[in-house]
């Protein structure tokens, strides 16, 4: 017998060998297009004006008027958009596209309260610095020093474009860096929401990349990078490839948009709508009008859907994702509760939000965690300063064309806006 089937011995033999030997690289085949590096690739020069002055070599510039322009200040470029709502600045740098890559268009600038007046946008040209645009992203100016991050791929190659910045309006800004990384691989934070998902209510907010600590010699990937309070720096928490990163709008961001309660009375907006109330409110607030309700605590959605029965409380300590498919605004009544919310935070990524009137600081700020099955009252800034937390937040803003994302480093500000929710990862307890 075993004579007999000593071929078929061998056969397994051999492919079981070429299995062992071909493993690795099969595995490396698969992680190619699932692992993303923690940094693309630089396609500017002289854009780091925190560290090197401006060099009218490397950038072509045109306006609209002979006032505008660039000059250079400490660590920065202060860019003259103009004297009047016609003017404009734009500043261009040779950047080749590539059709199939991808790029994170970056900016990192200082405005003043009067300056989120002006509007700007990033993009590509297509072979000069006043050619046609291939694509551009609209800026979402605030007050402060802040950082804006979005996305580009463009469909075809370009080997001559050129990327740009440009400005209108009556303002100035100082600008501290530009950045164009580009990827093989789509960026984990690169989502794209189809206009015939959110009409169906099926696609929803995702969630930020999650977040483990790691000691690594390389920098975690900018757009989602948690890095605990650490004096020595050895640990720095890394992005995992196979999770999600936050919705950031592609569409025009015009106004921002404040919804403000009148009574009881909470205007949602079409589309996706980001809120919070000072105490708990039933789902049924928003599904009996057809919207769908979403919070995040502890890494998980909960998720009330129009058709659902359910009831669900929704808890005051998180911000409130509603989708609204009308193409029209919907006013609801909010209502407290006869019972309490038992949604509660916990480790992973947490949507938290300031029910406060006024800005309020990370020390006071106190939110009920979870962990290992009790639960205890803990100040934002106790957790980060005690590396139980991430520093890293996304601020969440309401705008004319949904819900925006601001990522900032909590603790160059110690605050957080009024009636505002945020992104918040907690590493343990």
């Amino acid at each position: 017998m075993l004579r007999k089937n000593l071929p078929l011995y061998i056969l397994v033999v051999l492919t079981l060998a070429a299995l062992l030997f071909l493993s690795p690289k099969i595995i490396g085949i698969i992680s190619a297009d699932s692992e993303v590096p923690a940094t693309g690739t630089e396609l500017l020069t002289n854009n780091h004006f925190d560290q090197e002055t401006f060099n009218s070599q490397t950038w072509s510039m045109a306006s609209a008027n002979q006032n505008s322009g660039v000059a250079p200040s400490t660590g920065a470029i202060n860019i003259a958009c103009g004297q009047s709502e016609g003017d404009y600045v734009k500043i261009a740098q040779v950047a080749p596209t590539i059709a199939g890559k991808f790029y994170k268009l970056g900016i990192t600038y200082v405005a003043e309260s009067a300056t989120t007046g002006i509007k700007a946008q990033f993009g590509f040209l297509k072979d000069s610095a006043t050619a046609n645009v291939i694509e551009s992203k609209p800026i979402d100016i605030t007050a402060g020093s802040t950082s804006f991050t979005t996305y580009a791929a463009p469909k075809l190659n370009h080997e001559n474009s050129f990327f740009f910045f440009k400005c209108t309006g009556k303002n100035s800004i100082k600008v501290t860096g530009f950045s164009v990384e580009q990827y093989s691989v789509k960026p984990v934070a690169m989502v794209t929401v189809s206009t015939a998902s959110l009409a169906t209510a099926t696609s929803s907010p995702i969630k930020p990349t999650t977040i483990s600590a790691t000691t690594t010699s390389t920098s975690p990937a900018a757009t989602a990078t948690a890095t605990r309070a650490i004096s020595t720096a050895t640990s720095t928490p890394v992005v995992s490839s196979t999770a999600a990163a936050p919705v950031q709008s592609t569409t025009a961001q015009t106004q921002l948009i404040t919804p403000t309660p009148i009574g009881n009375l909470q205007t949602m907006q079409s589309g996706w709508n980001i809120f919070g109330s000072g105490s708990d409110v039933s789902s049924q607030v928003f599904t009996t009008a057809g919207m769908t309700a979403m919070q995040m605590f502890a890494g998980k959605w909960t998720k009330i859907v129009p058709s659902s029965k359910k009831e669900m409380i929704l808890s005051s300590q998180g911000g409130i994702y509603v989708f609204n498919p009308s193409k029209s605004t919907k006013n609801v009544t909010l209502t407290e509760p006869t019972t309490n919310s038992a949604l509660i935070a916990g480790k992973g990524w947490n949507i938290l939000y300031n029910s406060s009137n006024t800005e309020t600081s990370i020390d006071d700020l106190k939110y009920n965690f979870s962990s290992s099955g009790k639960s205890d009252s803990y100040s934002i800034g106790d957790l980060i300063n005690q590396n139980h937390a991430s520093k890293i937040v996304y601020l969440l803003k309401q705008t004319s064309a949904g819900v925006g994302l601001t990522r900032i480093d909590i603790t160059q500000t110690n605050k957080i806006p009024a009636k505002t929710g945020f992104w918040f990862y907690l590493f343990s307890l």
